[in-house]
C-alpha cells in the first residue's frame, strides 16, 4: 500500500502528483478536486457541488456529469489496490476529501505565509516575516486554476491575485525600509508588470531611489508613471507623486515617510477619470451605431 500522500498546485496551470508520482487528471476531474482541496474539512452536499460545477446547466444532466466525475477521479487517485475512499470520501449524499488523506497544497501554503502579514504594516515584519512572505509570492505561478473560467473560480482568483500584490508590494516597502534598493525594486517592478498603474508602488520606488542618492532614477520612475496614467486614463498623478517628484527635483527629497492618503484628492482624481472612461464609451458606442449603418 502507498503512503496516500497528495501534492497539488492549483497556483498556475494546475499539477498533480499522489505519492510522488505524477497524475494525469481531465480537466473536470482537476476542477472537481480544486473544489473539494478549497474547502477541505466542509463536505459538499452532492446537489450544491453539482449546481456550482454545472452553472446553469439543467439538474438532471449536472447530476449525472458529477457521478461520472467522481468515478474518474477516484479511478485516477484511487488505483487499484488502494482502499475505497483513501482520497474521495462520499457519505450520506456529500462528497469530500478523506481526512485520512495528507494534502500538500500551494494555495494553503500560500494563504497562510501571507494573510496574517498582510494585514499590519510592512516595515515592521521581521526578517522571518519577509523570508515567509517571499516563499508565499514564489509560489504564485500564475493566477488560480488558469485556463478555467467558471463562476466559482473568479471570485477566489481575484482575491489571491490581491493578496499576491499585498505580498509583493510589503516587500518592496520592507526592503525599502532596510536600504535595499535593488531587492525593493524588483519587487515593485513584480507589481507593476501586473499593474502599471499602481502609484503607490511606483511611488514607492522614486521614494528608494531618493533615499539611496539617485535622484535621476526616481524621476525617470515618476515619468514612467505619469505617462503610464496619461495614456490609459488621460489623467495626471496624484498630488503626493507630483510633490515627490518636485522635492527630489529641488533635492529636498530626503528619507520619504509613507504617504497620507488624501481620500478628497483621489476621489476628484477617480472621478475625473470616470469622466473620460464615460466619454471614451459614449465615442465607442457612436462609432459602432455608424458601422452597423
Amino acid at each position: 500500500m502507498t503512503e496516500n500522500k497528495l501534492s497539488v498546485r492549483l497556483l498556475g496551470l494546475p499539477d498533480v502528483a499522489r505519492d510522488g508520482r505524477p497524475v494525469r487528471l481531465p480537466l473536470a476531474c482537476t476542477v472537481l478536486l480544486a473544489v473539494l482541496l478549497l474547502r477541505r474539512g466542509r463536505p459538499y452536499a452532492r446537489p450544491e457541488l453539482a449546481g456550482l460545477l454545472a452553472g446553469d446547466g439543467p439538474e438532471d444532466g449536472s447530476r449525472r456529469r458529477l457521478n461520472t466525475t467522481v468515478w474518474r477521479l477516484r479511478r485516477a487517485l484511487e488505483p487499484d489496490g488502494q482502499p475505497r475512499d483513501s482520497v474521495i470520501v462520499t457519505r450520506d449524499a456529500a462528497i469530500a476529501i478523506s481526512p485520512a488523506c495528507q494534502v500538500r497544497l500551494d494555495v494553503e501554503r500560500f494563504e497562510s505565509a501571507l494573510r496574517p502579514r498582510a494585514a499590519g504594516p510592512a516595515r515592521l515584519w521581521t526578517a522571518s516575516d519577509a523570508a515567509a512572505v517571499a516563499a508565499a509570492v514564489d509560489l504564485y505561478r500564475g493566477e488560480l486554476l488558469a485556463g478555467v473560467y467558471d463562476d466559482w473560480v473568479l471570485g477566489v482568483r481575484a482575491r489571491l491575485a490581491d493578496l499576491y500584490l499585498a505580498g509583493l508590494t510589503g516587500l518592496t516597502e520592507w526592503h525599502r525600509a532596510g536600504g535595499r534598493i535593488d531587492e525593493a525594486a524588483a519587487y515593485g517592478e513584480r507589481v507593476l508588470a501586473r499593474e502599471p498603474l499602481r502609484e503607490d508602488v511606483h511611488r514607492q520606488l522614486m521614494a528608494a531611489y531618493a533615499e539611496a542618492g539617485q535622484p535621476d532614477a526616481a524621476l525617470r520612475q515618476y515619468e514612467r508613471c505619469r505617462k503610464a496614467l496619461a495614456a490609459d486614463l488621460g489623467v495626471r498623478p496624484m498630488p503626493e507623486t507630483r510633490e515627490l517628484a518636485a522635492r527630489v527635483r529641488r533635492g529636498t527629497a530626503g528619507p520619504v515617510a509613507p504617504p497620507v492618503l488624501d481620500v478628497p484628492a483621489l476621489v476628484a482624481e477617480l472621478e475625473r477619470a470616470r469622466s473620460e472612461v464615460a466619454r471614451l464609451a459614449q465615442l465607442l458606442d457612436r462609432s459602432l451605431a455608424a458601422l452597423r449603418r
